[in-house]
């Protein structure tokens, strides 16, 4: 609150979005109202996905998708609206469980990436997309996709990568091949891929 009371809008600009991801793991209905007040002082794109996670996680989803929708509808997405259609596909397979609007953000965000590397953070909201839609190969594919071994320390990049494997063990599992979920998700053989 100290960033948002600070009135600074190059302050709100530079540290809104670590101050919303912290707020969010300590007190949702706080993270929410942060969100809002940050977004009055500074109104830019790095404000815009944590805003609507933090609406969507309060309990605010239908705020959540008419902002990020508004958004998009005022401009042609571009390789910076990746992460507001990432937040837009989450709300959708996860608050309104319409798993064909949700891939259709993915797919916007894919197209708005041009030839930029794919975010990991897209992986794994499209493979999360696929698994919840039943569509175990296409799970299985973008959790693939991956690769065997993370190349970065970021613990959220971390995070990420293992829920991927998460997504594909359970996959494989659903396709009847219990052995080979256990293999991914075995403590050895994800060490090795991480270290």
């Amino acid at each position: 609150w100290h960033v948002a009371g600070a009135g600074d809008s190059q302050l709100a600009q530079e540290l809104g979005p670590g101050v919303l991801s912290a707020a969010r793991e300590k007190h949702i209905g706080d993270a929410a109202r942060l969100a809002d007040s940050l977004w009055a002082l500074a109104p830019v794109s790095s404000l815009e996905a944590p805003r609507i996670d933090a609406l969507v996680m309060a309990g605010r989803a239908e705020e959540g998708r008419t902002f990020g929708e508004s958004l998009l509808s005022s401009r042609e997405p571009g390789r910076a609206d990746v992460p507001v259609l990432i937040a837009l596909a989450r709300l959708h397979y996860g608050f309104h469980e319409d798993h064909a609007t949700a891939m259709s953000c993915i797919e916007r965000a894919y197209s708005s990436l041009g030839d930029a590397p794919v975010p990991i953070e897209l992986l794994e909201i499209e493979a999360q997309a696929h698994f919840r839609a039943n569509r175990v190969e296409e799970a299985i594919r973008a959790a693939k996709s991956a690769g065997h071994r993370i190349g970065t320390d970021d613990p959220e990049e971390i995070d990420r990568w293992l829920a991927l494997r998460g997504i594909w063990a359970q996959a494989v599992h659903q396709q009847g091949d219990i052995h080979a979920a256990i293999e991914l998700l075995d403590e050895r053989n994800a060490r090795c891929l991480i270290e």
